[in-house]
């Protein structure tokens, strides 16, 4: 049973760190760049798992990601 669950909290552990980096992915193009959220989202889905990520995809920002608007030359100043 010992080697089955360590497999089983490295899958999880794999899954966790998978979704934290699509966190972040997609809150570095919703964010200003220099931002700290990105970064504060990622850690806190690691932590906080399922319920830290509803939340955040309730109130992640709304719109176009940052990459999408410089490809139509909108973010550029």
């Amino acid at each position: 049973m010992g080697l089955f669950w360590g497999f089983g909290g490295l899958v999880w552990l794999f899954l966790g760190l998978l979704v934290a980096f699509f966190v972040y992915s997609d809150a570095s193009g919703r964010y200003p760049r220099g931002s700290l959220a990105p970064l504060a989202w990622a850690v806190g889905v690691v932590f906080g798992g399922l319920l830290v990520l509803l939340i955040y995809l309730v109130v992640r920002p709304s719109g176009e990601r940052r990459e999408e608007m410089e490809e139509k030359g909108e973010g550029r100043g």
